[in-house]
């Protein structure tokens, strides 16, 4: 995976309910960098905001590369 890369990340235990307001089970978004195990994405829709994703709670995969 690298800078420029489109990339899905989904929740590894969708089966637990997430009541929180804005809680999401999956985001598109263009990979940033990776730090300390955990992955940057900058999330594509209405918030437009980045993400940090935790190998533990998430996978992160490769749509398209150099999207």
């Amino acid at each position: 995976m690298k800078t420029g890369d489109l990339v899905v990340a989904t929740r590894k235990f969708p089966e637990i309910e997430w009541n929180l307001p804005g809680c999401s089970q999956g985001y598109i978004g263009i990979y940033i960098k990776e730090e300390y195990g955990d992955k940057f994405v900058h999330c594509l829709g209405p918030s437009k905001r980045w993400g940090r994703f935790s190998p533990e709670f998430w996978d992160v995969e490769i749509i398209n590369e150099n999207w």
